[in-house]
């Protein structure tokens, strides 16, 4: 449980006009946590039960908003601006609600706002302010709503109402990012929290320093060790994650204290995995200690089983280093209450490798994965019952006492985090668009951060009954365009309803398909090369292809034989999914993907069934970092037969294609992707049913749940629920197409923005 919280009493100010501006980072969730308040509650900011977000009166109900939208990202750091000003003439005007740069103007659950000209209890004379805390009517400390997680740069403007762009700023990758020095007027009761123990003056020091200035300084209780921490939005750590827990352990310490809570076989991840580096990591065992941790495949479900699992190492109190579940060093040093455990892992190797320490000792001997993970994580788990087991996680912002504070040469506390990955700005390569029909000339334009020239357009009217269509620079489009139908196994028409693709988005012409008058619409629009085509002979069949190795992505076209053959990409890596159809003749979309059992397998796009085995589709041969085959199935290589394939490759920190198991929970499992989706779709392996396709721009905020049926021409519908968080996808419903219990499920899923880019900087939560 958190016990740390700031409080000062105010002066007189103003009573009308005021702005929060903070950045948090929350480590639990499903809980009231008080993120400020004034006047023993009369003044409430905090998370509800829901994980909505409130701002209100609780003691007077003179104002009141509460959000439908719901906050359950652990992984990144959340920006809030409040703007009050009960001088305005229209309510809704009275009170501004900002997260990450966009203001809250509606689905609110409840919608109070304040009468005109209301002098609100914030700076009123004489009354407590709180951060990190409340009172309850009595002016007695509610303990339990004591808010556990990060808190940074909280600033106060009293007298002035600012939006958030006084704050904050999207920067060039299209992340929300903080003004360091914001142009503020703080005004008579105005604070600056930067939470670095010395303020702006000589008089002011102590973790509740104002640096504003002012000389409006906050009084510390309760502080732990080290209750200013290295985790900022500029400089984001990893914690452990709630989201994707095993067994409900307790997490505590702003993500970093691990609490068994009486439960054999909890388990616990880190946010943060890696795929490349040299990291570092330290779990103190506080309580009990029959227990073990090391690293395993975020990527796969190897923590979640509540044993040592697949593709993880780790050490075990008993004293063994265990790999893949079975010992592979015996008779080593034990661990107990107070050790220190250092936890190495360097994926600049082969395979990968991992290494411990006891209290700065070599324990055993570096060990090899089976096969190197994709996403490699710290975690922790407990082996039996039999009482409480606690520890506590050093990422490089420790919770206990270090004796030897060895700071890395960019000063991240005793570890470098920085997570790599080549695309910063994910709307250079993949995009969505919502546009209303017209049934005439009608010229779409992408909004996303960067401009978007699409070759591959996946378009659905959303609003009615309407079969999807696919277009691609590679086939044509305008006069010599040809559309194909993913609900369908039809070959491609000619279909010059799409115009042009431009520089900025699309135009389409005339058409009752996609262009509607009065309907809703989307498409979702990936690069390739541009439109240029080359011819690759890397497989036996010549291919013609446009390839973007950037963004593992690439259309290639090619004239089938009859007999088994080999086809080249152009990814240069291994591609994890392809989808194929034949252009000439009515055969179903045939997908690779690498989720599936093996190679012999296959999914057909345009239905609902299963997986299928045939050894003729891919010739049961997997693809190479050159090629991919296939057999003699007239749906992948006739002879004589055109086809067109659309081929990706996993890029970190853009895109993941992968596969999860169901738990039929609404606590579903969390999906370490190490980006926030912008699109997911999701298929049922094991059982029939739907392809449910997902984004962030028909669903802005969680949970994530207007989805479309890539097999079906049926519109839009809402109730396929998950969240998109900074660093991964929560499943959050027990609807059997996206979340039965052991089913296994493949996705498909694209960025909004990486959970941190080569520059350092993280994906701010929604």
């Amino acid at each position: 449980m958190a016990t740390t919280y700031l409080n000062r009493t105010l002066t007189a100010g103003n009573r009308k006009t005021f702005t929060y501006s903070l950045w948090l980072k929350r480590s639990k969730l499903a809980a009231n946590m008080s993120v400020f308040s004034a006047a023993r509650g009369d003044v409430l900011f905090r998370f509800g039960t829901s994980d909505d977000l409130q701002f209100r009166d609780i003691n007077n109900s003179t104002f009141n908003l509460s959000t439908n939208n719901v906050f359950r990202d652990v992984s990144a750091f959340y920006h809030f601006v409040i703007a009050v000003d009960t001088t305005q003439a229209t309510a809704s005007n009275r009170i501004k609600l900002y997260v990450n740069g966009t203001q809250q103007t509606s689905d609110f659950g409840t919608e109070t706002y304040p009468s005109q000209n209301l002098d609100t209890d914030q700076n009123n004379n004489g009354d407590t302010m709180y951060v990190g805390a409340r009172t309850d009517s009595g002016g007695s400390l509610v303990t339990s709503q004591i808010l556990d997680g990060y808190i940074s740069q909280f600033i106060f403007a009293d007298g002035t109402a600012y939006d958030a762009s006084t704050f904050g700023s999207t920067n060039a990758n299209g992340v929300w990012v903080p003004n360091t020095s914001p142009s503020v007027t703080y005004g008579t009761n105005g604070f600056k929290l930067d939470f670095v123990g010395t303020g702006a003056t000589a008089n002011s020091s102590g973790f509740g320093a104002d640096t504003s200035g002012n000389d409006n300084h906050f009084t510390s209780n309760s502080l732990g060790t080290n209750p200013s921490v290295k985790d900022t939005p500029h400089n984001v750590f990893a914690t452990l994650q709630e989201t994707n827990a095993y067994a409900s352990p307790v997490i505590g310490q702003g993500g970093l204290e691990f609490d068994s809570n009486s439960s054999g076989g909890s388990a616990l991840p880190s946010t943060m995995a890696v795929s490349s580096g040299k990291w570092y990591a330290e779990f103190k065992v506080t309580a009990g200690g029959t227990m073990a941790m090391g690293v395993s495949d975020i990527g796969s479900e190897s923590f979640r089983t509540g044993s040592t699992g697949n593709n993880a190492i780790n050490y075990v109190y008993g004293g063994q280093i265990m790999r893949n579940g079975s010992n592979v060093q015996t008779s080593l040093a034990t661990f107990t209450t107070n050790d220190i455990i250092g936890i190495a892992l360097n994926m600049d190797t082969t395979s990968g490798n991992v290494s411990f320490t006891k209290n700065g000792v070599a324990v055993g001997s570096a060990q090899d994965f089976t096969s190197k993970p994709n996403f490699a994580g710290f975690y922790v788990q407990t082996h039996t019952s039999g009482g409480s087991q606690k520890g506590q996680f050093n990422f490089g912002q420790p919770v206990f006492t270090i004796a030897s504070g060895n700071a890395d040469a960019n000063g991240h506390g005793n570890f470098e985090y920085s997570v790599y990955t080549t695309i910063n700005d994910p709307s250079a390569y993949f995009q969505t668009a919502l546009y209303n029909g017209n049934n005439s000339t009608n010229v779409i334009t992408n909004t996303g951060n960067s401009n978007l020239q699409p070759d591959w357009l996946w378009l659905k009217e959303r609003s009615s009954t309407s079969s999807h269509h696919v277009f691609d620079t590679s086939r044509g489009v305008g006069g010599s365009g040809k559309a194909i139908f993913p609900d369908l196994n039809s070959a491609e028409g000619a279909d010059t309803a799409l115009t042009s693709v431009n520089t900025d988005g699309f135009t389409l012409a005339s058409t009752n398909g996609f262009n509607q008058s009065g309907q809703t619409n989307v498409c979702w629009q990936w690069k390739a090369n541009g439109g240029t085509t080359s011819s690759n002979s890397d497989g036996s069949i010549t291919s013609s292809l446009q390839a973007n190795t950037t963004a593992g992505f690439s259309i290639v076209t090619y004239t089938g034989t009859g007999s088994n053959a080999t086809i080249g990409h152009g990814l240069g890596v291994t591609p994890d999914a392809v989808f194929i159809k034949r252009r000439d003749g009515g055969n179903d979309w045939i997908l690779y993907h690498k989720g599936l059992t093996s190679a012999t397998y296959y999914l057909s796009l345009n239905d609902d069934g299963v997986e299928a085995s045939a050894s003729n589709v891919f010739n049961s041969t997997a693809p190479t970092s050159s090629v991919f085959s296939v057999g003699s199935s007239a749906a992948t290589n006739a002879s004589g037969g055109t086809y067109i394939a659309y081929v990706f490759s996993s890029i970190q920190g853009y895109s993941k294609f992968d596969s999860y198991t169901g738990n039929g929970s609404t606590d579903g499992p969390f999906i370490y992707t190490g980006f926030k989706p912008a699109f997911v779709m999701v298929k049922r392996r094991n059982t029939a049913n739907h392809w449910h396709m997902l984004d962030d721009q028909r669903d802005i905020d969680n949970p994530t749940q207007k989805h479309i049926l890539a097999d079906l021409n049926n519109a839009e519908a809402s109730n396929t629920w998950m969240d998109f968080v900074s660093n991964g996808f929560k499943l959050r419903t027990t609807l059997v197409g996206v979340n039965s219990n052991t089913e296994k499920y493949v996705y498909y899923a694209f960025a909004s923005n990486p959970f941190v880019s080569s520059a350092g900087a993280p994906t701010t939560a929604r």
